[in-house]
């Protein structure tokens, strides 16, 4: 299998164990599976795979007109090559669909690979919340996308 698929719940335990490996790689204060059920049920929940192998994964909420990027990340030696990219095009693809117009989202600001990111597809800075992350401390960055002038 390869490319960006997006996940029913019935298709979450077959690839919970590999996105709980990307999750725990990657965040300091990780999700628990429950966060992901939540996601694929009452969200999406994109995941990406190369090669057979599950490389990132992507997951949206929305609610009236507005999304929220609430989480994405991408196996530690497959970043900057892409798949973040791929997986967050289709996340907001998916939110176009579901006539979101707007779309959101927070990041440590630290994370300048990720505040790149977004900025490519054009997220702007709309804010910052103090001391919103834990382990470390850490301020997040508030982006924000007004998906009606960029897709």
């Amino acid at each position: 299998m390869n490319g960006i698929v997006i996940l029913s719940p019935d298709d979450l335990p077959a690839v919970i164990d590999g996105i709980m490996k990307i999750e725990t790689d990657s965040f300091s204060v990780p999700w628990v599976p429950g966060d992901f059920a939540v996601s694929a049920g009452h969200g999406v929940l994109a995941v990406c795979f190369s090669g057979g192998d599950l490389i990132g994964y992507g997951c949206l909420l929305t609610a009236a007109d507005e999304g929220e990027i609430t989480n994405l990340a991408v196996r530690p030696d497959e970043r900057r090559v892409g798949f973040g990219g791929m997986i967050l095009d289709r996340l907001l693809a998916e939110a176009q669909k579901r006539g979101t117009a707007r779309c959101y989202l927070e990041v440590r600001e630290s994370n300048g690979a990720a505040i790149a990111l977004y900025a490519s597809r054009g997220f702007s800075r709309t804010g910052v919340r103090r001391g919103y992350y834990s382990r470390p401390r850490e301020d997040a960055v508030l982006m924000a996308l007004d998906i009606s002038k960029s897709i």
